[in-house]
């Protein structure tokens, strides 16, 4: 399977989640289904990340179904976290944690309508440590983002050759699937764009 796939004119949910079981079994129950402007305007400034990465057994694919999209609203970005043999080799067995807290205390992951709210999450989130490299049949991709608990010069290393990557940018409009590896690229919604336009995105993991 490519690493990000864009298919327009599905008419329905349903007719998403028909399209995503191609990709493996799609899993709707999760945490935040249906993104709306209530949660641009809340974080204008979302970081870089990977869905379910909170969860022990992380989603293969994250997908997005836009039900509603003005012509102004918010876009996402995507970015290929591949990176060189030599570098992958480096890493290769190096574990890592990954800090949710700061992000959310700076207002850049998600705003929970209560401090209560928040301490609930954090304490369900998954704790263990992940390898910070991993391998398909294209070669070796990292697994570090902006909460990546690593060494300085570990972190700075992988973050260098991750942001040497393009940057994809995807407008979204009505009956837009998008589909995403969720181990080989980073999202977020670009930065204060649009943070106001109205736009419904469910969400959903494929395993």
């Amino acid at each position: 399977m490519r690493d990000i796939e864009i298919i327009d004119d599905i008419k329905s949910l349903d007719d998403a989640k028909q399209y995503m079981s191609k990709y493996g079994i799609v899993k709707d129950m999760i945490d935040l289904p249906e993104i709306t402007s209530k949660e641009t305007e809340d974080i204008p400034n979302q970081l870089w990340h990977q869905d379910g990465l909170q969860t022990e057994n992380q989603p293969n694919y994250q997908a997005l179904y836009c039900k509603i999209a003005s012509s102004n609203c918010p876009s996402t970005q995507y970015i290929s976290t591949r990176i060189s043999d030599d570098l992958g080799k480096k890493y290769e067995g190096l574990k890592c944690k990954f800090n949710f807290k700061k992000p959310i205390d700076e207002g850049r992951f998600y705003k929970f309508d209560s401090k209560l709210d928040q301490r609930l999450y954090l304490r369900r989130i998954y704790k263990g440590e992940k390898d910070i490299v991993g391998k398909d049949e294209q070669g070796y991709f990292t697994r570090w983002n902006e909460m990546a608990v690593l060494d300085e010069d570990v972190y700075n290393e992988l973050e260098n050759a991750v942001m040497s990557n393009k940057i994809e940018e995807i407008e979204w409009k009505t009956n837009r699937l998008v589909i995403a590896n969720n181990f080989t690229l980073l999202h977020r919604r670009t930065p204060f764009k649009n943070a106001t336009g109205e736009r419904i995105i469910c969400r959903a993991y494929v395993q």
